[in-house]
């Protein structure tokens, strides 16, 4: 699976669980959206994002916690 069907998959994830980035932003303590969407994206490194997409249940197919990027 591709980085581009992998942050479709997380996407379709994140609308089937009703994860919306603005409640990400506030659990993470950020000021703004733009992260959780370049991360979404593929353009943004994040661990703790990706932790806390873990800790809500996805797939470590989608999300890798250790390295804080979609899974290659």
């Amino acid at each position: 699976m591709s980085e581009f069907q992998k942050s479709i998959g997380l996407k379709v994830w994140m609308l089937r669980k009703g994860i919306k980035p603005n409640e990400i932003k506030e659990a993470l303590g950020l000021s703004s959206t733009v992260p959780i969407t370049r991360f979404v994206n593929g353009d943004l490194v994040s661990r703790p994002i990706a932790a806390y997409l873990v800790g809500r249940g996805c797939p470590k197919e989608l999300v890798s916690p250790k390295t804080g990027r979609i899974s290659a």
